[in-house]
């Protein structure tokens, strides 16, 4: 009886926190163009700010970082970059090879 009663906490916790969605699952919310704040609000706070760079020109360049919920099965970081606070690109770490577009379209936020 002592058992289940130590581990019934764990066992909450193993399952609440395996229950979280994987910002892998949000990515499908994103759209190129969108700003910092459409990005916020479709797939919460990220983890950490990668990278950060202001060129000479002034333009910008950001890599925000998604982790994975705690004992996620796909341990894969998710990233999300921003080229003059407009997203450009995004998907897990290691996909991206080649440079991105400086001209960023227009992000026209969909009808619900």
């Amino acid at each position: 009886m002592k058992r289940l009663i130590i581990f019934t906490p764990l066992i909450l916790l193993t399952i609440g926190l395996a229950g979280c969605v994987h910002p892998a699952k949000k990515l499908k919310n994103l759209d190129l163009g969108m700003t910092k704040t459409d990005v916020l609000d479709h797939m919460g706070k990220p983890y950490s700010v990668r990278a950060a760079k202001v060129f000479e020109d002034e333009e910008t360049t950001e890599i925000w970082e998604y982790w994975p919920p705690f004992l996620a099965i796909n341990d894969q970081k998710t990233h999300v970059i921003f080229e003059n606070e407009r997203v450009v690109q995004w998907g897990v770490a290691g996909d991206f090879t080649t440079g991105t577009e400086r001209n960023v379209k227009e992000y026209k936020k969909k009808k619900p």
